[in-house]
């Protein structure tokens, strides 16, 4: 401890210590003589504030120092050409330096990619789930124009017959069931909206929704439907109405 005592540290700091001093301006925080935690040294260096934990922390005053009595880490930075090769050569060093001591390694990004995992589980749970309900949804949308197509092909036949277009039956059943799916989403938009809004006030930094996704997804889930719709609506509309009306 009085060896710990003897020692001037040097410390490097980010904005937030220097705000937190009160200090107008980061030049007059520099060759500032400060004690942390016992260590008494001076501030020797500013730096940008970064996040060191998950974005769900605010980021906070970071004192950096070098501390002899308490090394226990590494970092080191790697060439990209062959990682390999240099985490083979760095451990045959360690065990050459430090024989007793086992050779534990791991990736900056890993680390970072650990904070977000719970957020990674409940995307892929998410996808699931709406790959499944599109798909539950888009067979019941099948069955209901099919029942809808079977119960208006008297009406589809006799629209032929004066002159009805391909592409003007085809809107003529579709409208219909787009009106449905926009009710739907004037009841569903608002929701998901606000149980957005929830998820995202867990984090300290966040961005907005804005209106974008909202207008993605009810374009979507029209492109959807009509992908759905067109096969049954083709096919009514492509029918001879001579059949049609024969068997009404």
């Amino acid at each position: 401890k009085e060896a710990m005592n003897d020692i001037k540290y040097a410390f490097i700091v980010n904005t937030q210590v220097v705000s937190t001093l009160l200090l107008a301006e980061y030049e007059s925080a520099i060759g500032l003589g400060v004690s942390v935690n016992g260590r008494k040294g001076e501030i020797v260096g500013i730096i940008e504030d970064f996040h060191s934990s998950s974005l769900h922390n605010k980021i906070n005053p970071m004192v950096l120092m070098l501390e002899p009595y308490q090394y226990n880490k590494l970092f080191i930075k790697l060439s990209t050409s062959d990682i390999q090769k240099s985490i083979l050569g760095i451990e045959a060093d360690w065990k050459r330096l430090m024989p007793d001591r086992p050779f534990v390694f791991e990736f900056m990004d890993d680390e970072y990619e650990a904070l977000y995992r719970s957020e990674e589980r409940l995307s892929k749970v998410f996808t699931v789930f709406a790959v499944l309900a599109i798909v539950i949804a888009c067979l019941g949308l099948f069955g209901l124009v099919a029942f809808a197509v079977e119960k208006r092909n008297k009406e589809i036949g006799v629209r032929k017959v004066l002159g009805a277009s391909v592409p003007s039956l085809f809107f003529l059943i579709a409208k219909d069931f787009s009106k449905l799916i926009v009710i739907a989403f004037i009841v569903a938009a608002p929701l998901a909206y606000w149980l957005m809004q929830q998820w995202l006030s867990d984090f300290e930094y966040r961005t907005s929704i804005g209106a974008w996704p909202l207008i993605i997804s009810i374009v979507s889930a029209l492109s959807i439907a009509m992908l759905t719709i067109s096969y049954q609506s083709i096919k009514a509309a492509l029918l001879n109405p001579a059949e049609t009306l024969r068997a009404e």
